[in-house]
C-alpha cells in the first residue's frame, strides 16, 4: 500500500510541475505576441506618419 501511495504521489507531483511549466509556457509566448503586437503596431503608425496615410 505504502508503494502504491508513493506512485500515485510522484505522479501527481509530475502532473503539478508539468502543469506549472505549461502555465509559464503560456503566459510567455503571450508575452512574446504581445510584444511583437506593440513592435508591429508601432511600425505602421511610424509608416503612416512618414507617409501621410490616414488611419
Amino acid at each position: 500500500m505504502a508503494a502504491m501511495l508513493d506512485i500515485f504521489d510522484q505522479e501527481k507531483v509530475w502532473e503539478m510541475a508539468l502543469k506549472a511549466e505549461r502555465r509559464e509556457g503560456r503566459e510567455e509566448g503571450f508575452k512574446e505576441s504581445w510584444d511583437e503586437g506593440r513592435l508591429i503596431s508601432l511600425i505602421i503608425r511610424l509608416c503612416r506618419s512618414k507617409s501621410n496615410m490616414p488611419d
